[in-house]
């Protein structure tokens, strides 16, 4: 039997993160994407699964990969 998870249960968002250097007084901003699975798996169990990346695309490629792993199917 093969487990899959729906792909509309996959959500994307970009993360910013601010702060400023007392040293020099600069702004800093660190920006990366969550990419998340939260949802039933084929089977009913609900589960949630989460990877990062610095753009959309490699957070979505680490967690495709991730979903891969544990052997299941993104449908």
């Amino acid at each position: 039997m093969t487990i899959t998870v729906k792909r509309r249960d996959i959500t994307l968002v970009e993360q910013v993160e601010h702060g400023i250097s007392l040293i020099d007084t600069k702004t800093d901003i660190h920006r990366w994407w969550d990419a998340s699975f939260d949802g039933p798996l084929s089977t009913g169990e609900d589960v949630s699964l989460s990877r990062t990346g610095d753009t959309s695309t490699e957070a979505l490629a680490n967690l495709e990969a991730a979903i891969a792993e544990q052997g299941w199917e993104i449908r």
